[in-house]
């Protein structure tokens, strides 16, 4: 079987008033291919002062930025309704299920229920999977926390969750938080100019250092995983990647060049060290030195660290070459 499984999540986001150019079925998708939904624990949740929550990256972002007082203290309330709404259990590392050593054991126990009851509750159908997604967004650089909080969630629920992804859509928030700067941490690259918190102006750039430890904590925990519990629970192990299609603009060769670099670029940087233990070749031609450089120990470490690729899909762009750019 094919080791790169695209099996996690494909959310198909259709633009209301515009029509599909053809309808889809699920004989269009491979028989391994698994269709899923989920949520994430800030979105949802609320409850953010209940049973030893502590504030969350999210939490200090939301509240730092005072948009119209928007934040996400109450938002679905899902903590108190997740009996009639949750279809994956989020988790939070900076929340309630454990913080700097120090395990929640009512916010366990209450973990315990969720994963236990919700597919009795939400769907009456035989076959349903569990999955459970360790971290929505993370600030990287916390190898080790993060490998023994992966640790706790395994121990305390593996023996009941199908599958597991380490890290949702790293590819989209190294972009948004380092790149561009409106997520946390908000930091900013060339050419996107200044940023609330900052640039990350140092070589390499911090977008690269930012991914280069992401790998680093999937990998760690994936091993962890498969070494010491996957044989006992059975389960698999992945990340998730944001990924849109890209099409060339126009037929010219300059045009279909540019978008097998935004290719490589946007799942590349995740997906070939994850397959080769490296990063693309376009990717290290382009941005020479700022890209950090796996040592063996690490390539070993990484490659191979999955046993399925979640695939998260919203929308297609077009892709044009700019000379200047």
């Amino acid at each position: 079987m094919l080791r790169l499984l695209f099996l996690q999540i494909f959310v198909l986001n259709l633009a209301v008033g515009v029509p599909c150019s053809r309808e889809f079925s699920r004989d269009d998708f491979p028989p391994d291919f698994v269709f899923g939904s989920g949520s994430s624990a800030y979105q949802v949740e609320g409850a953010a002062n209940e049973d030893g929550r502590t504030p969350s990256i999210w939490d200090t972002f939301a509240h730092a930025r005072k948009a119209h007082g928007a934040t996400k203290d109450v938002a679905c309330d899902g903590y108190h309704r997740y009996k009639s709404t949750y279809l994956e259990v989020p988790l939070s590392l900076a929340g309630r299920c454990a913080t700097h050593g120090e395990h929640r054991p009512r916010r366990l126990e209450i973990f315990h229920l969720i994963v236990k009851t919700y597919p009795k509750i939400i769907c009456s159908c035989q076959g349903q999977h569990k999955m459970i997604n360790t971290i929505k967004l993370v600030i990287s650089g916390c190898r080790r926390d993060f490998t023994e909080y992966a640790e706790v969630c395994f121990r305390e629920f593996g023996d009941r969750v199908s599958f597991w992804t380490t890290i949702n859509e790293p590819n989209a928030f190294m972009y948004r938080g380092y790149d561009l700067g409106f997520l946390p941490p908000q930091r900013c690259s060339p050419p996107y100019g200044y940023c609330f918190r900052g640039n990350s102006s140092s070589k390499p750039y911090l977008p690269y250092i930012a991914a280069h430890n992401i790998l680093l904590e999937h990998a760690s925990a994936a091993r962890l995983y498969q070494k010491k519990y996957q044989d006992k629970q059975h389960g698999l192990i992945g990340l998730s990647i944001n990924m849109q299609g890209f099409v060339p603009l126009t037929d010219t060769k300059e045009d279909a060049i540019t978008t097998q670099r935004a290719y490589a670029f946007n799942y590349g940087w995740f997906l070939d060290p994850l397959v080769f233990g490296d990063y693309p070749n376009i990717m290290k031609q382009n941005a020479g030195a700022r890209m950090p450089v796996f040592t063996d120990h690490e390539s070993k470490l990484v490659k191979g660290s999955f046993d399925f690729i979640g695939v998260i899909h919203y929308i297609n762009m077009y892709v044009k070459t700019y000379p200047t750019v």
